[in-house]
């Protein structure tokens, strides 16, 4: 496997949800977002980072049942 097939594999197991958590975030950005608009990266187990097409990025987390824009990167989102 080539060394440009290994990292799109990393980068497309990074897009899959792992927790239930991520799951309800990417039902989010689905719901809200132009397929194609926003690419979504998580950042741990319940926060992810979402890019849009200009390049303007937002942290939102899952938390109490719903998911929500943080302020800044992971150490902010609690």
């Amino acid at each position: 496997m080539s060394k440009y097939e290994e990292w799109c594999e990393k980068v497309i197991d990074n897009m899959r949800p792992q927790t239930i958590a991520q799951y309800h975030i990417k039902k989010w950005l689905d719901d809200n977002f132009v397929e194609g608009c926003a690419r979504l990266e998580y950042t741990d187990k319940d926060t992810a980072k979402v890019m849009d097409v200009v390049g303007d990025v937002m942290y939102v987390e899952y938390k109490n049942g719903e998911v929500r824009e943080c302020q800044a990167e992971k150490e902010m989102c609690r």
